[in-house]
């Protein structure tokens, strides 16, 4: 199940070797799990797409690792990764909000 939060629009200055950059992308969708099993570790999945999902970043949670990606710089995917660090909490908890209406409809 993946629960969708569509039209982000994400500004954010990336900062690397004393150097400050803003890298804006429009249109973009995010979607996400609720938790996810495998191997008795807990994790949840994150996805980012636009352009009719020609253009799509997959990360999984924990450890903010890049599954894979098609059609994103490598300064967009830097920000992307910054935004989910930023709200990796606040994923987390949306998450489990949705594991949870799993078990109800069981």
């Amino acid at each position: 199940m993946l629960h969708k939060q569509g039209g982000l629009r994400i500004r954010l200055r990336c900062k690397r070797k004393g150097e400050s950059g803003q890298v804006t992308m429009n249109d973009v969708a995010m979607t996400y799990t609720g938790i996810l099993s495998k191997d008795q570790k807990k994790f949840m999945r994150v996805r980012f797409s636009r352009n009719a999902e020609k253009d799509f970043a997959e990360y999984t949670i924990p450890g903010i690792v890049l599954e894979k990606s098609s059609g994103f710089s490598k300064e967009e995917l830097t920000s992307l990764r910054v935004y989910l660090k930023a709200n990796e909490a606040d994923l987390k908890e949306k998450a489990k909000e949705i594991t949870g209406l799993r078990g109800f409809f069981k």
